[in-house]
């Protein structure tokens, strides 16, 4: 604390020159950022190891001792005299990248078009929520007096923190700008954008100049420098001592210490230290104060934890244990009864000299401090006021720092340092209650940009993920009928339609309410295929690819992959067993020939590649090759029923060709060119050959979609609902993994929806087989994304479990899951495993276009809704209709 000059006559106002600049650079530790180490001011080194949330909320009480005592084995192998500093950090969210991207969706797609409300919409929700969202981090500081020594500890915490079950990771120099500057109270600004590039290029360049000039000039007189000219001169020396630095990025702008706060301008802050805690512990005892939250108030909370010596500890406990056995000889002697307290110290003190030393406990002295920030005083004042009444009710007195406040703020830092502070208090505590106090953050799972799922209802976050940042990108959604998946997807599949290299295309099995009104209303395609549709795609047509990267294996022979599909389309259609070795071998050749027919004959074995050139079409485009035209499935079955041996199969086939069913039988007839393409195959399913049509039609559909992959210039979305069915024979199974596997080999991606995860993957425990399980385990395994919703089969929770190994307490909140929530289960190489409670959020505009509860539905039409696709006037395009606002939906 500085104070203020005073003269008999009166008091001065000014503070000493140089005073300001001296309390700004007092509070700041940091000299430099070196890698992944934090050069302290003193000259010692830092590493910040952060820890990642676990779901542990949703743990059961003998799962949360669990990991309490995986964290004690963790203090258990430190080493004696080793210091950590473990740090809590609560900070607002950045939502400005988020904002700033659905701000050029909205600016791309048109303010007034669908896609840009709805854009607009979710950019309101992020600036709405960047003034309350918190973010929950916890850091593990460590310390060591250089870089080597520093790193070398860094290491050993991460090996004991893995060892235990812990996913840890140390910070590197972007993100520990991150940390510092929210934690200096500053708006945090890549470290790159104001150190590096040029301004990189720049100082290194000076440095080289200034070291040549001490190299090769002499001494020249005091005021001037080597080149000659006077000091303060606009030189390039000067240039450079005159460009930003790592101090520059992290001090506050003024640093005012005032009795029971710092003023950081505009920022005001408040240390306060635990003076005592309970002596019984239990597990979660401080969730308390990690979880108090008050508006616009940030904090952090911070221990200081000291490994002591067993050695010296043990001495300790020896020399209280003579002094408790001469109180009790004492009071046998006097004829006193005996003390309980005594009593029960004696044995706590036995009981914990054995485990010292079976060294399954240690000791540790530790400091408990908690610094808060907020904006204005008054709510700083109130937010001091209201945490210390509540840890009060918690048996935990927590006093203010007064004239010591800039100690207090950096002791709170996550940089492991200690200031010297009066009567710091500090206790003894043993391994088993230290455990208890380790802050377990629930796991944040927030992209800077992205999709926005829905609330984090662990945090209260929001679950940000940007899906093409994930080497595993493709998605399995486990849920039962009116759980909200089908709603999920459509809020997922909107927002990819924000970006303008993507494209979605829905596989829709259900009744025309779930997909049509969204589909129209975003100007997309809606395909609906059934009895007397004029929508039709031809299942045997050939697609020239954007490039031949963009092929799989399968078809790299085009004619022979399409003959092959061909056959086993032509067994699905006619049976649930296919057909007999004569059929089959019968019916290539059929095929074979009609291709040939068309210009496209099969291509000798091991020439492949040779039959791209047959399938091109000579007159089309050069700069965007088209192929020729294939046969149509009618063309094929006038084959086969010129064959007296495919009479019986032609007769088989003949409902998909001629009959009810027959849009499959020509020409594509379906707008591929759209963004949103929905196939809707409701009418199909119908009746009691429901199970089959669909499995037909989801294989022609799949093997069109596959195909169209390989043409389009665009990212992919794939969304396959009730996929379950696919998997009840293998050949249709394949077509699912394909699908996955072309997908992922062009940076698309496929959402696999099914009710069951046993209906895909059969159940061990009850011996029920799956025709198509390889290549259900073939989707589940490169599937990055698991969402599990509401599910009321205990056989699929229980298989659902011990698949993707989740808790008990998670399978029980699978099954009390209302609407909209669900558990996400993020898994992939490059960022691990990271799971959070999700609770759907669904902007009010776009609500509904996506509900099928027909009492909303039909509330939403009164309301005059759906006039944007119910109006007679056809010359109009959908996404060019005016929106009508829904008053208080």
């Amino acid at each position: 604390m500085f104070t203020r000059k005073s003269s008999p006559a009166k008091a001065s106002t000014k503070l000493p020159a140089g005073t300001q600049r001296l309390a700004v650079e007092a509070l700041v530790d940091v000299s430099a950022i070196e890698g992944d180490v934090v050069k302290r001011k003193d000259g010692t080194y830092a590493a910040l190891l952060e820890v990642e949330g676990e779901a542990f909320t949703l743990l059961t009480m003998d799962e949360q001792d669990l990991r309490i005592e995986a964290y004690g084995r963790v203090l258990t192998g430190l080493r004696d005299g080793r210091r950590i500093q473990v740090t809590r950090l609560v900070e607002p969210t950045n939502l400005s990248p988020l904002q700033d991207y659905f701000t050029e969706a909205t600016t791309r797609a048109g303010a007034e078009s669908a896609l840009g409300q709805l854009a607009g919409a979710w950019n309101g929700v992020a600036d709405r929520l960047s003034e309350t969202l918190l973010s929950h981090v916890t850091i593990i500081t460590v310390t060591g007096k250089t870089a080597d020594d520093c790193r070398e500890q860094a290491a050993e915490m991460l090996t004991l923190l893995s060892d235990n079950g812990f996913a840890a990771k140390q910070c590197d120099a972007e993100r520990l700008g991150v940390i510092l500057q929210t934690a200096y109270g500053s708006n945090p600004v890549p470290l790159e954008t104001v150190l590096g590039g040029w301004t990189h290029e720049v100082r290194a360049h000076f440095d080289a100049s200034e070291r040549a000039d001490k190299a090769h000039l002499p001494d020249v007189p005091k005021g001037k420098n080597k080149r000659g000219r006077r000091e303060g001169d606009t030189t390039e020396s000067g240039l450079r001592h005159a460009m930003p630095t790592l101090r520059d990025v992290l001090e506050p702008a003024v640093v005012l210490e005032k009795p029971g706060h710092l003023d950081l301008g505009g920022v005001f802050v408040a240390t306060l230290v635990a003076r005592t805690w309970p002596e019984q512990a239990h597990s979660g005892w401080l969730e308390w104060l990690y979880t108090f939250e008050e508006p616009g108030v940030r904090r952090r909370v911070s221990f200081h934890i000291e490994s002591l010596m067993s050695s010296r500890v043990m001495a300790d406990l020896r020399r209280r244990q003579v002094q408790l056995d001469a109180e009790t000889r004492w009071s046998h002697k006097r004829g006193l009864r005996e003390d309980l307290d005594i009593e029960l110290g004696s044995e706590a003190i036995e009981f914990l000299r054995q485990e010292i030393g079976r060294g399954r406990q240690r000791m540790f002295l530790t400091t408990l401090m908690v610094t808060v920030m907020a904006d204005r005083l008054d709510r700083l004042q109130e937010s001091v006021t209201r945490l210390m009444q509540k840890a009060a009710g918690y048996q935990v007195k927590l006093f203010p720092l007064y004239l010591e406040e800039s100690h207090g703020f950096r002791a709170t830092m996550p940089l492991g340092t200690r200031p010297p502070l009066r009567n710091l208090p500090t206790r003894g505590i043993p391994t088993v209650a230290m455990a208890t106090t380790f802050p377990f953050s629930a796991g944040e799972v927030l992209d800077p940009v992205g999709d926005v799922w829905g609330e984090n209802e662990s945090t209260g976050n929001l679950v940000v993920l940007d899906p093409h940042r994930f080497q595993a990108k493709h998605m399995v959604v486990v849920a039962k009928t009116r759980s909200g998946k089908s709603a999920a997807m459509k809020v997922l599949a909107t927002q990819a339609l924000f970006r303008p290299d993507e494209q979605v295309i829905v596989i829709d099995p259900s009744p025309p309410i779930d997909y049509e009104r969204w589909t129209r209303w975003l100007g997309g395609t809606y395909a609906q295929f059934g009895p007397g549709s004029a929508d039709g795609i031809n299942p045997l047509e050939i697609m020239m690819p954007a490039s031949m990267d963009r092929i799989d294996d399968s078809m790299r022979s085009p004619i022979r992959a399409k003959i092959a599909f061909a056959a086993e389309l032509l067994g699905l259609m006619a049976s649930q067993d296919g057909l007999s070795p004569e059929e089959q071998a019968a019916a290539e050749e059929v095929l074979t020939q009609c291709f040939a027919n068309a210009g496209m004959p099969v291509s000798p074995v091991g020439s492949g590649m040779a039959e791209w050139a047959t399938v091109r079409d000579p007159g089309g485009s050069s700069l965007i090759p088209q192929a020729k035209a294939a046969p149509t499935l009618t063309e094929v079955w006038e084959a086969l029923s010129r064959e007296p041996s495919l009479t019986s199969l032609a007769l088989r086939i003949k409902p998909f060709v001629t009959g009810m069913f027959n849009m499959f039988a020509g020409s594509t007839t379906v707008d591929m060119t759209k963004q949103l393409v929905v196939f809707n195959v409701h009418n199909l399913i119908q009746g009691s050959s429901g199970k089959q049509h669909q499995a037909v039609a989801y294989a022609m559909i799949s093997e069109y979609i596959r195909w169209r992959l390989a043409q389009s210039r665009r990212r992919t979305f794939v969304i396959v609902d009730e996929g379950h069915v696919m998997f009840q024979r293998e050949d249709t199974a394949k077509f699912v993994s394909q699908l996955f596997r072309m997908a992922g080999k062009q940076g698309g991606r496929v959402a696999l929806l099914t009710q069951g995860i046993v209906d895909i993957m059969g159940d061990p425990a009850t011996g029920l087989k799956v025709p198509g399980l390889a290549d259900a385990r073939y989707c589940m395994e490169n599937a990055g994304f698991k969402l599990l919703m509401r599910n009321d089969s205990d056989a699929d929770i229980d298989l659902i479990m011990r698949t993707l190994g989740m808790t008990p307490s998670e399978g029980r909140a699978m099954k009390d899951a209302k609407h909209g929530q669900g558990i996400l289960i993020i898994g992939d190489p490059s960022t691990g495993t990271r799971r959070a409670y999700l609770k759907m959020y669904i902007p009010p505009l776009l609500y509904p276009w996506i509900t099928t509860k027909p009492e909303e539905v039909e509330y939403f039409r009164q309301q005059g809704v759906f006039r944007a696709i119910e109006s007679p006037d056809t010359d109009k395009s959908w996404a060019d209709m005016p929106l009508v606002t829904v008053g208080g939906a």
